[in-house]
């Protein structure tokens, strides 16, 4: 009964390892976060999978995730998978092997990409890009990857020039008359704001494109 008892823990130990081995990966995936210096304009910036060996991968079940106002336009494989889902509007990742050849992937490359979209004018942060992988098989030339139901963060620094200059309205200057006062030239900006000048750079208060009238001599 006692050796029957220790073969059975000795059992247990190895299934143990093994499962242990089998799911201790997920620390060796990364997302690389980007800094976008300027949106004037639409900016895109592209948040790579990677993993720290080669690997032969097998199948891949994830979402990707990113916070308003960044919005997914692309998820893109970095080999030759074909998946059955890959939709940015959901951030859905589901792709399986069925040709037994998996596709393979160097060590810090692309596993799978999302292209990020960050809207002209968005405000000056940190912006999170999310990956909740479901599973992740494959073959590192050592051993079989794979790991479960984990999560992943890249961060989008946005700073700098990272507010849209406002446009502006020029208002022509007004002579000012006896009864009434007039105004210099100066601009109104979509901000709500004044200005002294077209591009927005010199900011005025609107008492001080005031010309106050002459009054009767």
């Amino acid at each position: 009964m006692k050796r029957v008892i220790s073969v059975l823990l000795v059992v247990l130990m190895l299934v143990s390892l093994c499962a242990f081995n089998a799911f201790a990966g997920s620390s060796d995936y990364s997302l690389t976060g980007a800094e976008v210096n300027d949106t004037s304009a639409d900016a895109t910036v592209e948040i790579p999978l990677s993993y720290a060996a080669d690997c032969t991968y097998y199948s891949l079940q994830a979402t990707w995730t990113v916070d308003a106002p960044l919005t997914l336009t692309a998820l893109t494989a970095g080999g030759t998978a074909s998946p059955m889902e890959n939709d940015p509007a959901t951030g859905r990742v589901v792709w399986m092997d069925t040709s037994f050849l998996g596709f393979d992937v160097a060590a810090g490359a692309p596993v799978w990409t999302a292209t990020v979209t960050v809207p002209a004018g968005t405000a000056d942060g940190e912006y999170s890009v999310k990956l909740h992988i479901d599973s992740i098989t494959g073959f590192d030339g050592a051993a079989d990857v794979e790991d479960m139901n984990f999560d992943l963060t890249a961060v989008i620094k946005v700073a700098g020039s990272s507010v849209a200059p406002a446009t502006t309205e020029k208002v022509e200057a007004k002579a000012a008359t006896c009864t009434e006062a007039g105004n210099i030239e100066y601009y109104k900006g979509s901000d709500g704001k004044y200005y002294a000048d077209a591009e927005a750079t010199t900011e005025i208060a609107l008492e001080d494109t005031v010309v106050l009238g002459r009054g009767h001599d």
